[in-house]
């Protein structure tokens, strides 16, 4: 999966996500992300998933531990713009019940900037 990080501010991540997601990114993803915001405090990261076409198992199970990383450091992570097909995955694994997920971008800023 290819991803372009946006920083915005000091405790924000926008990641737009394209490609597959999937066993390269099951450790790298959380890694990756906890390394990029390990002094930020209450962190938060929006994943753009507009132009990610496939997520299997391994990916689905990186999203959970990111998920869970940054519930540890009292952060939040949202998924914006999922495809109909992964939004029915997401659903079908109780991934929608762990990570909220938004239809547009600015909602999921809205919901990222109420928490403040």
């Amino acid at each position: 999966m290819e991803m372009t990080v946006t920083q915005e501010g000091d405790r924000r991540l926008v990641l737009a996500c394209s490609g597959r997601m999937g066993w390269d990114e099951r450790d790298e993803l959380p890694q990756r992300i906890s390394g990029m915001l390990s002094q930020a405090e209450r962190p938060q990261v929006l994943m753009d998933f507009e132009a990610v076409d496939f997520v299997n198992s391994a990916g689905i199970g990186a999203l959970f531990h990111l998920s869970q990383l940054l519930q540890k450091r009292n952060g939040t992570l949202i998924l914006a713009q999922v495809p109909p097909s992964l939004a029915n995955l997401f659903a079908t694994v109780g991934l929608d019940r762990r990570i909220r997920i938004t239809d547009t971008l600015d909602d999921a800023r809205a919901a990222l900037d109420a928490l403040e």
